[in-house]
């Protein structure tokens, strides 16, 4: 009689941890007790049962699995260092274009004056309106530019061109990570060798070719494709 009383009260104490386990997302055949398993053989088909000497005491059973829930959430930190590098990388590359980045935010109050606006989008700010067209106008020199990259600074004509050309232009934005400094001179070096060879310095430039190239693998690509294409023109 007190041999069905005990395997009684494991059997109550095994259906509670395993209502808990549940909801923390642990298996119950993990924590059901070898004495309960051998009672209730449809319990153990659950899982493995515990040695005698692993069962939880009734004392500790919230104890024993909020151990479990800590060992599951022990990578943490370690998630967290994980992005540290990612980060670091991210400061590296914004301090290599930072030179160019200079450039533009020297040209960024121009988007400032009759009602232009700045905003930053994606750590990139975004200059549109004011009297950046007359500037994209003066550097294109008769060419027609909707927007321009300097390092994480992007010029647009307006916020219609800025949304258009947003995806080549954050192309620009990368290889001014990688390339720093020496990006405006491979640019330009690009654009020469293309002139050299007979072909258009901004068509067949290597640098705009790639950004063409990610803009068309989007699926808005077509027409940021047609609206770069239409004589525009921008680095």
């Amino acid at each position: 009689m007190r041999d069905l009383i005990r395997r009684g009260r494991l059997h109550r104490r095994n259906e509670q941890l395993r209502a808990q386990s549940g909801a923390l997302g642990l298996s119950a055949g993990r924590i059901a007790c070898s004495e309960c398993a051998a009672s209730y053989p449809a319990f153990a088909a659950g899982g493995a049962a515990l040695a005698p000497q692993a069962r939880p005491r009734s004392g500790n059973a919230i104890r024993w699995i909020a151990q479990a829930q800590n060992m599951a959430d022990a990578t943490t930190p370690m998630n967290r260092l994980n992005r540290l590098p990612r980060r670091a990388l991210a400061v590296v590359t914004t301090l290599w274009a930072a030179p160019n980045s200079v450039l533009g935010l020297l040209l960024a109050p121009l988007a400032l004056a009759r009602g232009g606006s700045i905003r930053l989008e994606r750590g990139v700010l975004e200059c549109a309106g004011g009297l950046v067209p007359s500037f994209l106008r003066l550097l294109g020199a008769g060419t027609s530019i909707h927007a321009v990259t300097l390092g994480h600074v992007v010029l647009a004509e307006h916020l219609t061109a800025m949304r258009a050309c947003r995806e080549h232009e954050r192309v620009h934005v990368r290889q001014y990570e990688v390339y720093g400094p020496f990006f405006l001179p491979l640019y330009f070096a690009s654009s020469l060798l293309a002139l050299a060879r007979g072909h258009h310095p901004y068509f067949r430039n290597h640098f705009e070719r790639a950004a063409f190239e990610h803009a068309a693998a989007r699926p808005d690509g077509a027409a940021v494709t047609t609206a770069e294409h239409s004589g525009s023109g921008g680095a």
